[in-house]
């Protein structure tokens, strides 16, 4: 369990940090999307001054590449120096085509490993298969943005949980079955 006590689990009587079907999940692990269900809304972990610090820490450990930001519209030719600092970009969210994604959250901050771990053990038991001795790179991805943001079409690194977190998102997933 992670040590963040504002972290609220999302079966309070087992503890587990997310709930799924056992039989899609393990069917489909690592081969189809399934749905799962959770409440890191209720954890801390997840707000923006949290994540903003991660940012701040990736930054300050010299791992500032951890970071990407926009605010407004971005031409093709802006190049990163258009990238606003961490403050600057939390503030602009509630403006149009503003985003920050924190990438390897679990460097940042040791919290982030024990959620991260916790996470991991809780799929490999759902799994049913010991899929955790294969994982050779795991890490958090936080992305944010103001509403109406499209992400363009793009192919994630093996396997991932995509949690949304505030608000609500539409997802196309491309079919492996053809």
């Amino acid at each position: 369990m992670p040590k963040d006590t504002m972290f609220a689990p999302q079966d309070a009587a087992t503890g587990a940090i997310f709930s799924a079907d056992a039989e899609p999940f393990r069917r489909n692990f690592t081969k189809q999307p399934f749905q799962l269900t959770h409440a890191f809304a209720d954890s801390q972990l997840f707000t923006l001054p949290r994540l903003a610090r991660a940012a701040e820490q990736l930054i300050e450990q010299g791992r500032g590449h951890r970071f990407m930001a926009r605010r407004g519209v971005a031409g093709v030719d802006d190049g990163w120096d258009a990238m606003p600092a961490v403050d600057s970009a939390i503030e602009s969210f509630g403006e149009e085509n503003a985003w920050m994604k924190v990438t390897a959250l679990n460097e940042a901050d040791p919290e982030y490993v024990d959620f991260l771990d916790a996470v991991l053990d809780e799929s490999d038991a759902m799994a049913g298969w010991g899929f955790k001795e294969t994982v050779t790179h795991a890490q958090m991805t936080a992305f944010i943005s103001s509403p109406g943001i499209t992400a363009p079409y793009h192919i994630d690194h093996e396997e991932n949980f995509l949690c949304q977190v505030y608000g609500e998102k539409d997802v196309c997933v491309y079919d492996t079955t053809s």
